[in-house]
Formats: structure tokens, sequence, C-alpha cells
């Protein structure tokens, strides 16, 4: 037989009557061995390797029936039915086009989980196709072999909602050939990170003993949808709650949650109730939420983040402020700002903030105050064809109210600095004029002091014409003008310093280089090094006579370093110029460790030695880490630590770990240490956890299917308390 391809443009004329579908017209293809019009029935009849595109919709089969009137497609027989995101296989399909809206019966419906890509099997006696939706009875569901399942669920009904949820009406759960018990209803969320199918968790930890969370979701008309909550704890009683989420439109949520649980041992029955709203508008997402608990004794709270990304700006904040404990403390922690603002390429502007505040109710004694902040500003600038001037601000603060009788805190409050670029006067040579202000403030207990410095500097730069050149190694003069004024509780000092000299430069290859500076310096006048001395920069500098300075630097991708010092020929007493050493390396993008040092020679002693370290890096296997680090090695002290870490390592085919560490210095230290173990089952994974911090095992079976959801670290909290019980491995959690 001839195969033909008809397209559905079609003039049926039976005596005066034409009929002519132009819907179809438009939007249908028929491929078919043999087409022809059954003018009685009003029908097209197409059979042998037939392929129908309709819309989004591609149908096969043997035999098809269009009624041309009703614009109904009938398929007696084998029917194969596909879309981009499914495909359905069965018997006996009746689909009306326009509203595609159909019957099918012993249908297989196979698909993927758009999140996790995992298959998704649905078979039923009888379906009902409303668009996108599927309506079937007598039913059976699986994410896995669609012909020996390791497991599946059965329904009397079921109603599939794609990457929403699918409802199961007198449902029963079989493992493999074991049938469990019926439940009258079960609702099964398809949604990333929202699903209860495998939310159960059974674990032990010192506090609690053992305990079983177990969650029943159920799907109310109107898309309200929520969960119910039973806990078992050992130590404790048991617990019911329900969390509910009510419709609010697009990209928005909003929650509402109560919790009882039948304290026993403690005779009490404690409550919790907590709201939360989430929304994500344009380049803005947020979440707010509170929460009150009845524990024996009152526990509230505020929070909320947001997140703020365009071209020009990013921001984020973060902050929760309540009551807690059974002796009341009033907190504030975490309390984070960041800003960061690049309107063009001159402009710039940072802020960063963090607060970590706690006070005792009872007696109003502070029993911490932490807090920084870092305000940069940085702007450039072109005026009369000179490129390159350059104005920054700093604002910067670092308090630790518990140790402020041990130690001095000092605030840059602010600091200025004016820079022009290196402009040619002609035979001089090319200069370049530097203006820097500072506002200094020391505190210690309850005293402050506070100074002022002003830095006016002009330079020559080795640019232009040098006096001379031979290889790499290059001759220059050099010309530095120097002046400083200071004031210190009402007193004013003044020093200036003139030096001419002359400046070597050997070049060994494009990484290393080597400067010597000989001169002579004329300078007069003091500073504040008795009154103020952290304010007090560059002594060394201001005193007469000969002096003799060197200098290495090296430079690579990997690594730079540089070393300085010098000596000072008319002075008898201290003659040595402070040895000053730095020491960078960046093993990867985005990721540096920066060492910072200065010895005095003179006294034998280190006067600055710092470690400054930023990191952030993900791996090809899913490790993460970020660090952010400054620590002062003479005081002994961290002044930065914020450290977290996920790493992951694939010990076999089957078996996975994974190590969760996070440090805060401004929190409670280490906040958390968390390992597990991952075994691959087929479908399915077995997953077991320890939390270190609070000596909890868990153990858990997820199913590949759904997106990392369910109680995890921290389950043996009562109710929907504990902050990170709501997902295990969804990386929820803000930094």
């Amino acid at each position: 037989m001839q195969h033909k391809t008809w397209i559905l443009v079609l003039l049926l004329f039976t005596g005066g009557m034409v009929f002519a579908p132009a819907i179809l017209a438009d939007q249908g293809v028929l491929v078919a061995d043999e087409l022809y019009a059954d003018y009685e029935n009003k029908q097209l009849v197409a059979r042998g390797n037939v392929v129908f595109t309709y819309r989004d919709y591609k149908v096969r089969g043997e035999e098809f029936y269009i009624d041309l009137e009703n614009e109904r497609l009938t398929v007696p027989g084998w029917v194969e039915v596909e879309t981009e995101e499914r495909t359905v296989q069965g018997r006996n399909l009746s689909f009306f086009l326009p509203d595609e809206q159909g019957t099918l019966e012993d249908f297989l419906l196979l698909g993927e989980a758009e999140e996790t890509g995992e298959p998704i099997v649905i078979k039923g006696e009888k379906g009902e196709i409303r668009g996108e939706d599927l309506f079937c009875t007598n039913s059976s569901f699986s994410g896995c072999d669609a012909e020996e399942p390791h497991y599946h669920l059965t329904a009397k009904r079921m109603v599939y909602y794609p990457e929403d949820r699918i409802e199961f009406y007198s449902a029963s759960y079989w493992e493999g050939k074991l049938k469990l018990p019926a439940i009258p209803k079960l609702v099964v969320s398809l949604q990333e990170g929202a699903d209860d199918f495998d939310e159960s968790v059974f674990g032990y930890n010192a506090a609690d003993g053992f305990f079983l969370k177990m969650v029943y979701r159920y799907s109310l008309s109107g898309d309200h949808q929520g969960k119910l909550l039973f806990d078992l704890i050992q130590w404790k009683g048991i617990g019911q709650g329900i969390k509910h989420w009510f419709p609010v439109g697009a990209n928005r949520e909003f929650s509402v949650s109560f919790y009882h649980l039948d304290n026993m041992y403690f005779e009490h029955d404690d409550y919790q109730v907590q709201a939360a709203w989430q929304e994500k508008k344009g380049n803005l997402n947020y979440d707010l939420g509170g929460k009150y608990y009845d524990l024996g004794y009152p526990e509230y709270g505020l929070r909320g983040n947001f997140n703020y990304r365009s071209n020009q700006w990013s921001a984020s904040f973060q902050g929760e402020t309540g009551q807690s404990g059974m002796n009341p403390q009033f907190y504030l922690y975490p309390f984070r700002i960041s800003i960061n603002w690049r309107p063009g390429p001159r402009t710039r502007l940072t802020y960063r903030n963090n607060l970590y505040y706690r006070e005792d109710l009872t007696t109003a004694e502070v029993i911490t105050k932490k807090y920084q902040n870092n305000l940069e500003f940085a702007q450039t600038w072109d005026l009369f064809s000179l490129s390159g001037f350059q104005f920054t601000a700093r604002v910067k603060q670092d308090y630790n109210y518990s140790d402020r009788y041990q130690r001095q805190f000092y605030h840059d409050l602010p600091a200025l600095s004016f820079q022009t670029p290196a402009i040619n006067l002609g035979w001089p040579g090319y200069y370049q004029g530097n203006v820097d202000f500072l506002r200094l403030v020391e505190i210690k207990g309850e005293a402050e002091k506070v100074g002022t410095r002003t830095d006016l500097q002009l330079t020559r730069r080795s640019l232009g014409r040098s006096l001379w050149q031979q290889g790499g190694f290059t001759l220059d003069l050099l010309n530095t003008n120097h002046y400083q004024w200071y004031q210190v509780a009402g007193e004013t000092f003044r020093r200036g310093a003139i030096s001419l000299g002359l400046t070597g430069t050997q070049r060994f290859g494009p990484s290393l280089t080597w400067t010597n500076t000989f001169s002579w310096v004329e300078a007069q006048g003091d500073a504040p090094t008795d009154e103020f001395p952290r304010l007090v920069t560059s002594s060394h500098l201001f005193t007469s006579g000969g002096h003799l300075s060197s200098s290495w630097r090296y430079n690579t991708q990997l690594v730079s370093a540089s070393l300085s010092g010098g000596y000072n020929f008319s002075r008898a007493y201290h003659p040595w110029y402070p040895v000053q050493g730095t020491l960078t390396v960046t093993p990867m993008p985005n990721s540096s460790i920066r060492l910072n040092a200065t010895y005095n020679p003179n006294t034998e002693e280190y006067t600055y030695l710092y470690l400054t370290a930023r990191g952030a890096h993900t791996s090809e296997q899913g490790s993460s880490f970020y660090l952010e680090a400054d620590y002062d090695f003479l005081e002994q002290r961290w002044e930065t630590l914020e450290v977290e870490a996920e790493l992951k390592n694939q010990h076999t085919a089957a078996l996975q770990s994974d190590l969760s560490l996070r440090y805060s210095f401004f929190g409670d230290g280490l906040e958390r240490a968390r390992l597990g173990l991952t075994y691959d089952w087929h479908c399915r994974e077995l997953f077991f956890g320890y939390d270190f911090i609070r000596q909890e095992y868990i153990v858990q079976l997820h199913y590949k299917i759904f997106k990392e959801a369910g109680f995890g670290y921290g389950s043996g909290e009562q109710g929907f308390m504990w902050t990170g019980a709501e997902q295990w491995g969804a990386g929820n959690e803000f930094w």
C-alpha cells in the first residue's frame, strides 16, 4: 500500500454540505499508510502506522477516527500519546482536541521528575486526561523499574498534577510483594524540597533518647496544603502538630504551624506557634518569620532574610531577635548586612556588618556584645586630560564587649585618602601626590582616646626616561617630600622630611625584582609616640642623615611576596628600619591566604604578625568551602573566623560520605559538625548521619524521585522547632 502524508486541510463535499475543519487545519498533521473520508459519519479514518501531531501532542497507533464535527479523536486499539514531559500508553483513547481532555483504558504513564531526572511510572485501569493533569482509577505509582519495581503505591483513585503533587485515595504501600495497611488519603509532593513521602526519620541523641518523626501530608480544595506531624520522643513524650500552607499567589508562600507536646516527664504541655512568609519579587527574594513557644517558660522571636541582586547592586540581610532560655535572655543574632554597589567601573561601595548580642533580662547584664562594621567607598575620575585621580573612604569598627578590659580596640572613624596620578612636570620628572586623613579611636574598658593624623606626600616616580639603564638594571633619581600633622588630647604635633637620592632596580626575569635606594634625609618635628603610639606611622623615615633601603618583590599567578628593610647610617641608636614582609598564596580563583609581618631588628621583636584568609570554591564533585579568617599572632586571637565546608567523597560506586562543618567567630563557635553516609540502593538511598555537636544519630530512607526533602539533623527537637529540621541536604541555610 502506498504510504501517504495528509495535511489536515480538507473540504468534504456531501451534496450541498461543506465541512471545513479550520481548527484542525491550522494545528494538526496526520501521517498514515491509508487515509480516507467517511462522508456518512462525517469523520476522517486513518490506518497503518498512524502518527498524528496536534499542538504539543504526538499520538501513535494503528487505527484513528477523527470526528470532524465534534473535533474528537478516537483510537480503539493500542495508542501512545507523547508530550515533551511524558509518554502515556494504553487502549481505547477518546480525546477532545480543543479542550485537550479525554479518557484512556489500561494506561501506562512514563515520565521524569523535573529536578531529579528519576522515572515516574503510573499504571491504571482507566484514566482521564485534563490538559496536563491525569485522573485515574485502580492505579499504581512508582519511581522505580516499570516491570518489577522495588516499591510502589496502589490506589483506588489517583490524581497526578505534574511538577506539583500526586494524590492517592485508599492508598497502600508495597515493599516488593509485602503490602502495608491502606490509608484513606496520601499526598506526595513533587516540588523541590517539599516532599514528605520520605520525611519520616528515626534516630537517637543524648538529650532526647530514641525518637521517631512521622509526617502525613494533606491537600484541600483551593490549593490549600499542609502536613500533620507526629513525634514519639523517648525522654519527652508524644507530640502532634500541623503546618498549613495558604494559597497567596505566584512566587509567594505563607504558612502557619501549631504543635503540642505532652511532656510526660516534666508533666507539662508544651506548645509552639510559628508563621512564615516568602516572596520573590523581581530581583528581590525575602522571607519573614515569627515564633512563640511555651516550654514551661516563654520563648519568642522574629527573623528576616532579604537578598537582592541586580547589575549594579547586590545586598543581603539576615536578622533574628527575641527571647530564649529558662533564664530569659534577649538575643540579637544573627544580624548580618552585606551591600555591594557598582554603578560603573569607576565607583564602588561595599558595606558589611556583623552583630552578636545577648543580655540577661533578669539582671540586665550584657552577656555578649560583638560587632563589626566595615564601610568602603572608592571613586576614580579624570581631570584636565589626566586620568587616575582616586578617592577612598573607610569606616572600620571591631569590638568585643567581653574583652573590653583585657585589650584595646581601635576604630577608624573615618579613614580618607586622595591620590593623584603620576603627573609629568617636565625636567623634574613624574610626581604623584597623596593626602591621607585618619581619625583613630582607642577603647579600653570605659576609657576612650581619640587622635587624628593628616599625611601629605609628594613623591617622584620612576617613569619616563631613567638616568641609566643596562640589561635588567635601571638607575633613577629619588625625591620624597613627606609631612605629618597629629592632634591628640588637644595637643598638636608636626613633622616633615625631605629626601634626595638614587634608586637602582635589578630585574631577574619577569617575576623577581631587587630595589636598593641610597638617600639623604633632612627631617624636623615630632610625633605623639608616647601619647598615642598606634596613631604614629613611618617614624624611621623622619630621621636626618644617610639612609639605605632595600626591597625584594616576587610575583606569579600562584605566589606573590615582598620583603623590605633599611638602615640609617647617621643614627647610633635604633638605626635599623622595620623589616616588613608579605606573602600571598592564591591556590585557586576567589581564594587567597595572606601573611603580613613587621619585625623590629632594634628591639628584636615582632610588632605586627597577621594572617588573612579568604576563600570560596566548589569542586566538580560537589564539595565546597567558604572561609573568611583574620588571626592576630601577637595577641593570639581570631578577629574574624567564618568557616563553612561541605566535603563530598565517593568511596565506592554506591557509597558516598558528606562532611559538613561550620565555625563562626561571631556565633557560638562550632555551629555545625555533621557526618553523613549515603548508600545508593537502586531507586532509593539509605542515609546514616551523625551530628557531633548534638551527639545525635539519624537513619533515613530517601526515594531518589524526590529532591532531598524531609526531616534530618536536629529531628530530635520536638515539633518544628529546629531550624535545620526541614531539609537535610538542600543547602537552604543562609550564609
